[in-house]
């Protein structure tokens, strides 16, 4: 049944998040058809659906109940269906002929791998893939059930690991959250709708990134065998088909900023609806996660100085005049600045820097800034407040050439990551030692430099993002580099074909050997690939929470409070409300008098060095004043104790 549901939602979601854009595009365009490559259209049309059912479902949570906002869901399914069925098919099949043959061989073949991940969804037990590093799904799932609950945006569970206790900019950033409240509405609270949206929005870009190089040159822009390839390529790319296919949530904010590069390069008309698209890119890019949106921030920054200093009035002489008095004013306040930022912002890790003169460079504050913040979080009374550097503003002030030395430590780190988002999605893989880090910056801005266009901001701005991302959140990873890396690899790509490219448009396997050697290089590929992805699934790595989860519910009741080490899985899953860190052990003293949690979990389901399991036998002998052991597992290496208070007879017997 599970496998049924969610191919339902994939199939359901390719038409709800494409006929309503389509459709708005052309009533914006008029009579007349747009003349936009297919792959441009489609994924043109993503977008705009995304925020279309993001803003429908943002205003029927605005309603009194949650009857009131699933009956607005239901009556846009019913009337866009209509709609749909009157106009958006028609544009669809139009826009499919125009392709030509290779272009719908291509777009077969993501079809077939989109559908291909959708199915292997439901070999996942739950919604989280911790070997893959793919940050905190369960938080959005339990968020678009609370909403769709009627609960709003208030979380029931608490992460000392965060400095607000949750992550804060699901509520700031809701595009994802309000789709998945969609499917939600539709379906019933599932595991497979958020990863759908994701799988869905990673097809896209893989379509959009080979139309986007293919027109380089007019000889690439032909149909050809090369577009099929050049698609096999990307999809194939190990980095692609394994976290799309496991529904990396920076998929979608790809998608939007490839949309943007490439409206932004071609120039198709109408400028006007063009320009729409790119407007509403930057929307979506504001609103979808905290690394999109500062590239949102960062694209309108640079594009509105680049208008000012390119405008016709004032003179050159006045507009630099004025320029340079607005830096002046804003360095000189930019102590005041950085202290009026609300306290949400200062959980970014720039916050805990601060110059240290000895080595006249800025370092981290804490080795371990998570574990700190837990063990503040805990204690209460403000300390977690007063962790941040107070003294920030005034030190970036006095020693920017030493924060600008501090930005460069992070480049091999950047640069190893690039190379996973480009390769394969590891951390960091074992071939990467014998890479010298500087190749792949080195061999990006050559590649850039050979692009002739004026347009040259986007790729400035993306690596500029990659540089910062590490500095904003020392856990960045693969995810959030390959938010950028599909426009880089393109703008690249580009820039080689039109150079090099002529004969890419004419290519061809005419001897049988050599096509027959193509195919077994492509099915050695997709095999190793597949494996990856469903070794992930169903490795055990991904599936230690299971009987965790499991001894939860059998022995604890809806009311229950847990103090566990991943209380966004636990709460997600089970339903209880729960708190606690990813340190559980070494915050028990705290925790336990200042909470008094039903019941408390130990375990070591996220496989860290410092396994929380055995520090609790090591420790504290496995025991716990005033809470009895009612499951225990020594070879999962869980154990799950109940207080002994009275008032914790309300949850179910062992």
């Amino acid at each position: 049944m599970d496998y049924l549901l969610a191919i339902a939602q994939g199939l359901f979601g390719a038409i709800a998040l494409t006929m309503p854009g389509m459709v708005l595009l052309h009533l914006a365009r008029g009579r007349t058809v747009l003349a936009w490559p297919p792959a441009f259209l489609l994924a043109a049309s993503f977008v705009f659906s995304s925020l279309i059912l993001a803003g429908v479902q943002r205003l029927s949570f605005a309603l009194p109940s949650a009857a009131a906002a699933r009956l607005v869901t239901w009556a846009f399914i019913v009337s866009t269906a209509l709609y749909t069925v009157w106009k958006g098919w028609r544009l669809a099949w139009e826009s499919i002929r125009g392709m030509g043959f290779w272009g719908r061989i291509s777009l077969g073949l993501v079809a077939a791998t989109v559908l291909f991940w959708i199915a292997l969804m439901p070999l996942s037990p739950y919604p989280s893939h911790l070997t893959m590093g793919l940050g905190d799904p369960p938080a959005y799932y339990r968020a678009a059930a609370n909403l769709v609950a009627g609960r709003g945006w208030a979380t029931d569970y608490f992460v000392g690991d965060y400095a607000s206790g949750s992550l804060s900019y699901l509520s700031a950033q809701p595009i994802q959250v309000l789709v998945t409240t969609f499917f939600f509405q539709v379906f019933g609270v599932n595991w497979h709708s958020l990863y759908v949206y994701d799988a869905l929005a990673g097809g896209v870009a893989v379509c959009l990134l080979a139309s986007f190089v293919c027109l380089a040159s007019k000889e690439s822009a032909s149909d050809g065998r090369h577009i099929p390839l050049l698609t096999l390529a990307f999809l194939l790319l190990p980095t692609h088909f394994i976290l799309f296919g496991l529904g990396v949530m920076t998929a979608p904010g790809a998608l939007a900023f490839l949309t943007l590069a490439a409206f932004c390069i071609e120039d198709l008309p109408p400028a006007r609806l063009r320009t729409l698209v790119i407007a509403a890119c930057v929307v979506f890019l504001f609103w979808a996660r905290p690394e999109t949106r500062l590239l949102a921030v960062l694209l309108v920054a640079f594009w509105g100085v680049q208008k000012f200093l390119s405008a016709r009035w004032p003179r050159a002489s006045i507009r630099l005049g004025m320029g340079v008095i607005v830096v002046a004013v804003l360095w000189a306040h930019l102590p005041d600045l950085v202290d009026s930022l609300p306290q949400t912002v200062r959980g970014l890790c720039v916050f805990y820097v601060q110059y240290d003169p000895t080595v006249d460079r800025f370092v981290c504050m804490y080795d371990d800034l998570n574990r700190v913040l837990s063990r503040a979080n805990f204690l209460g009374g403000g300390a977690v407040e007063k962790l941040p550097n107070r003294s920030l503003g005034d030190e970036l002030c006095s020693y920017p050439v030493a924060f600008l030395r501090y930005l460069l430590v992070w480049t091999p780190y950047a640069a190893r990551t690039l190379l996973a988002a480009v390769s394969v999605p590891d951390w960091f893989p074992s071939w990467q030692k014998f890479v010298p880090l500087n190749v792949p910056f080195a061999a990006l801005f050559i590649c850039l430099a050979l692009e002739r266009r004026n347009r040259l901001i986007l790729a400035v701005m993306a690596i500029f993002l990659l540089l910062l991302i590490p500095v904003f959140n020392f856990l960045a990873g693969v995810r959030h580099v390959l938010a950028i890396s599909p426009v880089l690899m393109a703008l690249s790509l580009r820039a080689v074909l039109r150079r090099w490219g002529a004969g890419l448009g004419s290519l061809s396997i005419r001897i049988p050997a050599g096509r027959w050697l193509a195919l077994a290089a492509v099915a050695l590929v997709l095999f190793a690939d597949a494996r990856k992805l469903i070794g992930v699934r169903l490795g055990p790595g991904d599936r230690t929470y299971v009987p965790i989860l499991k001894a939860v519910q059998e022995q604890t009741a809806p009311t229950d409070v847990i103090a566990c080490n991943y209380p966004q899985l636990i709460t997600c899953v089970t339903g209880r409300r729960s708190l606690g860190a990813t340190w559980l052990t070494e915050n028990l003293d705290l925790i336990v008098p200042k909470f008094n949690p039903d019941f408390v979990l130990i375990d070591n389901g996220r496989a860290r060095k410092e396994n929380d399991y055995i520090l609790f036998a090591v420790r504290m002998d496995g025991r716990l004043p005033g809470y009895e052991v009612v499951a225990h597992s020594a070879e999962r290496q869980f154990v799950l104790l109940r207080s002994t208070r009275p008032r914790a007879r309300s949850t179910k017997e062992g």
